[in-house]
């Protein structure tokens, strides 16, 4: 049996208040904190995440096989985004992550195969993964881009063949500078009348 439901007019009245206020932290947080948005490219080869391994040299000790190269990432992650107005994103992140690979030999072979990897139709099928060439690099935002890579609530990632000759990344990351608030002080209140 369906029940019908009546609806009398504070029920109405209150969802329509509650309406209103949910557009009006909407609005104030559009306002106050906008989203942000920063693109760049990185000339390096992409390489992927690699387990922490154990040296006999360094005495047993664990080490990250991808230090290196995920502080020269950081480092250019940094000049790129030195700008006096950028300040590090304490809200949400959304990356779009484009990785540029090296077309292997045996396409390079047909000119057709070659042809249709610099249009990008045709992709890279093979290993590492694409969550793999991620990790390097949000590992190397930590503390320039965003506080935490906890942040990031959207992640899109392509993986495809180079078409100028090199691989490199392409980076485009939204952002809000703080996280979304749901009060604001009467002076905010006052500033939008």
């Amino acid at each position: 049996m369906i029940a019908n439901f009546i609806y009398d007019d504070n029920y109405i009245l209150s969802r329509y208040k509650y309406t209103e206020q949910l557009k009006k932290i909407i609005d104030l947080n559009n306002k106050y904190n906008p989203v942000k948005e920063i693109n760049f490219s990185i000339e390096l080869e992409p390489l992927p995440y690699a387990r922490p391994r154990k040296s006999i040299k360094l005495g047993n000790r664990m080490y990250d096989p991808r230090a290196a190269y995920k502080k020269k990432v950081k480092k250019i992650i940094k000049d790129l985004v030195c700008n006096p107005k950028f300040k590090i994103a304490l809200g949400e992140v959304k990356i779009e992550a484009i990785f540029y690979l090296d077309i292997p030999k045996n396409i390079g072979d047909s000119k057709n195969k070659l042809e249709l990897a610099i249009t990008h139709f045709l992709k890279p099928l093979t290993r590492p993964d694409v969550d793999n060439y991620l990790k390097p690099i949000f590992d190397s935002m930590n503390g320039t881009v965003y506080k935490d890579d906890g942040q990031v609530t959207s992640v899109n990632t392509v993986k495809l063949y180079t078409d100028n000759g090199h691989p490199y990344l392409h980076l485009n990351i939204q952002y809000r500078e703080q996280p979304i608030k749901f009060r604001f002080t009467e002076k905010i209140e006052n500033d939008r009348k």
